[in-house]
């Protein structure tokens, strides 16, 4: 073969193998549904690509994050709830202890009934949630109350192991929501709900009437926080749900731009797989008449 023979061998050769490959692409295509399979198929793209990636993971992290925040919260508002429950009932107690018409059993019931508000608030303040204490700050890994009793098994002080600090989480870029409530702040703000509650029982047990009243009073403001607690946990609860739509649409929408940058059409690319399989077919023909000369061919 002449070279010139060669040269155009080669160069047959060598476009066969691109178109080929072209062809492999296109193939590749059509099977994973991807415009990008490598970061040089497109690197502005691809760049993209992992940055869009990258915020829709944090947006996944934040939507975790406000679920938490959110049962935590709950968790919380219930516990509230209850506690509500319960000093209401230690008011009517205290009320008809105070009114000074009851007899001595009568009396005595009320301090039975008050003691056992006294351990139910004891349990409302030590909620637990899968190992975690969500009235005890960010010391939740143990009991944040401990009643001290007296020889009759009453409380008669209750100690604390911490129940402060925040625990903020964030739930979008450079949002924190603070997600827990401490005990202290419900139990310990100006007057300890605790002493308030044994001080009541004792002074039903003792009769003391004057003592009720400043009681009650004292019970009053312990309601009056109570209740701009749970207001403070429901506008929290609605800061997660506004964080929460958001995420969800940010995660829509990266999930848009990724597929917007890295899915193929699928019309369009079992077109171009068929044109370049026409192309390739075209080729491999012409060349095979080409390579395929005799020797009567070069001596025409």
């Amino acid at each position: 073969m002449r070279i010139t023979d060669r040269v155009l061998a080669d160069t047959l050769t060598s476009n066969l193998a691109s178109a080929s490959e072209r062809l492999f692409e296109k193939e590749q295509r059509v099977l994973s549904g991807k415009i990008l399979s490598k970061p040089s198929d497109n690197p502005v793209d691809a760049t993209n690509s992992l940055l869009f990636r990258a915020r829709l993971n944090d947006t996944e992290q934040y939507k975790r994050n406000i679920t938490q925040s959110q049962n935590f919260l709950n968790q919380t508002n219930t516990a509230l709830s209850a506690l509500s429950e319960i000093i209401d009932k230690v008011n009517t107690a205290a009320t008809s202890g105070a009114s000074g018409i009851n007899s001595t059993g009568e009396q005595t019931s009320l301090t039975q009934q008050v003691n056992e508000f006294l351990e139910e608030l004891l349990t409302i303040a030590n909620t637990e949630s899968n190992g975690v204490y969500i009235l005890g700050g960010t010391n939740n890994d143990r009991p944040p109350y401990q009643a001290v009793r007296n020889a009759a098994g009453e409380i008669v002080d209750v100690k604390t192991t911490g129940s402060g600090g925040d625990i903020n989480s964030q739930v979008g870029e450079n949002i924190y929501v603070k997600s827990n409530i401490n005990g202290q702040d419900v139990f310990e703000k100006d007057r300890n709900l605790f002493s308030t509650v044994i001080k009541i029982r004792d002074d039903i047990r003792a009769d003391n009437a004057e003592g009720l009243r400043g009681d009650l009073m004292q019970l009053s403001a312990s309601t009056e926080n109570l209740i701009t607690t749970q207001s403070i946990v429901g506008s929290r609860l609605n800061r997660l749900s506004a964080a929460e739509a958001r995420a969800e649409k940010d995660a829509v929408n990266f999930k848009e731009y990724i597929s917007n940058v890295e899915d193929a059409d699928p019309s369009k690319a079992i077109l171009d797989y068929q044109m370049e399989l026409s192309a390739l077919q075209s080729s491999q023909q012409a060349s095979a008449r080409l390579l395929n000369q005799s020797l009567l061919d070069f001596l025409r």
